[in-house]
């Protein structure tokens, strides 16, 4: 299994992944993504929607942007670990935001780790979202970093653009 980290303070972390997604899609192979904290219906789900062949989107999160975790965020993210565990035909996994959820402690790296040993041995598996734990950078194969060279000066997310 190849496992490969996509953080950092820039936007486009899950973009670079899809990009990823899309290529593999040409060539038939499958793909599943784990949303950890997201429950919107963005772009992203409703493009799933209608590409139903080889793509699919699960999201295990409330409809709202998490501030504050509380229970019903574990127990959602323990359920994402649990579908994890459970997907046995797929060429590549993108964990989205799970950097995040290991960050605000929703979820421990040992669960995660554990829910991706599941997984059939040729997956390739991205792990998006700010602030990955260095042990899981460590454990990686590969570690991408995006950062802001220059930040924009709008701050409200923009349908289409970020979501």
């Amino acid at each position: 299994m190849e496992m490969n980290v996509v953080t950092g303070n820039g936007k486009g972390k899950t973009t670079m992944t899809l990009g990823v997604a899309l290529r593999a899609l040409g060539y038939g192979m499958k793909v599943e993504v784990v949303q950890f904290l997201k429950g919107r219906k963005t772009g992203l789900v409703k493009f799933a929607e209608k590409y139903k062949d080889g793509l699919k989107v699960n999201q295990f999160g409330r409809k709202q942007f998490v501030m504050e975790v509380k229970e019903v965020d574990k127990k959602l993210a323990k359920d994402a670990l649990t579908y994890v565990s459970s997907i046995k035909k797929a060429d590549i996994v993108i964990l989205d935001e799970v950097n995040v959820a290991l960050s605000m402690k929703v979820v421990g790296l040992d669960d995660v780790v554990k829910a991706v040993r599941c997984l059939p041995k040729n997956t390739v598996v991205y792990f998006t979202g700010r602030n990955a734990p260095r042990k899981l950078c460590e454990m990686a194969d590969s570690v991408v970093e995006v950062r802001y060279k220059k930040e924009p000066k709008y701050m409200k997310a923009r349908k289409g653009i970020e979501y």
